[in-house]
């Protein structure tokens, strides 16, 4: 289902990994707006301007969005570090 929900995405010119993406940079704004206890995965969407679903389809839940932002940080942060 997700190899077919790729490929139509591929065709509309948008990608799977944009989508997620634009998820984890609302997420990170949001997060830093309001703290991770204030923050649904509703405000997340919202941010993201998307449906809650498409929230559910990259992350099972808020806390592995979170855990996928913060490993993403890490990753960005270890790249800067000669």
């Amino acid at each position: 289902m997700r190899a077919l929900w790729a490929e139509k995405q591929e065709a509309s010119g948008r990608s799977n990994t944009d989508t997620r993406t634009r998820i984890l940079d609302a997420s990170m704004r949001i997060f830093a707006k309001y703290g991770y206890a204030e923050v649904t995965l509703n405000d997340v969407a919202a941010e993201a301007g998307m449906t809650k679903g498409a929230v559910y389809w990259h992350f099972s839940n808020k806390s592995d969005l979170y855990l996928t932002l913060c490993e993403r940080s890490l990753s960005q942060n270890s790249k800067r570090i000669p």
